[in-house]
């Protein structure tokens, strides 16, 4: 993604998943804005995604991602895997509640982002994946999320219409 600079100049704000202030830069420096310094949109973006690990740990990670996308959204596998849809989810759902998994989704966003109509959005941050395998193992998979959220002009209620992310370690 590119963003004008207050120079008026573009610079890349993202690229693949991963912070990257300006072409130039080695280090990631997005900071999430001081919440007493949003307004109204920005917050009810930033608790949408801050809410969906909440109902992923009492309902399950496939009800989560249910609830939380769009009817016309995806979400993107990571290694290689295919990209879910609505659909999908709701397949999953149902597995999900047959066999109780161990495994733990966490996320948290650290930047944010919404265009000037205040029905877009988008958030960024890092997440961990935990899984304990029927050897009793914990395998851990980290890397970095990105999400597209739509604003519901009925509802008011923020869905996301594109969630992705990379992994970029995995123990």
């Amino acid at each position: 993604l590119w963003q004008k600079g207050p120079d008026e100049s573009w610079k890349i704000a993202l690229s693949q998943g991963l912070y990257q202030a300006t072409v130039d830069s080695a280090k990631p420096n997005f900071r999430l804005k001081d919440r007493a310094l949003m307004n109204a949109s920005e917050q009810t973006l930033l608790d949408a995604d801050i809410d969906f690990p909440k109902y992923a740990a009492r309902h399950g990670i496939a009800a989560a991602f249910h609830h939380f996308i769009a009817a016309d959204g995806i979400a993107a596998g990571s290694s290689g895997a295919a990209a879910a849809t609505k659909k999908t989810y709701a397949r999953l759902m149902e597995e999900e509640r047959k066999i109780k998994r161990n495994q733990v989704l966490k996320w948290k966003p650290t930047f944010s982002k919404l265009d000037r109509s205040h029905i877009f959005g988008y958030n960024l941050g890092p997440y961990t994946f935990t899984v304990i395998g029927k050897d009793g193992k914990k395998r851990i998979s980290k890397g970095y999320f990105f999400s597209i959220w739509r604003k519901s002009e009925k509802t008011g209620k923020w869905r996301f219409i594109y969630d992705g992310g990379n992994r970029i370690s995995l123990r």
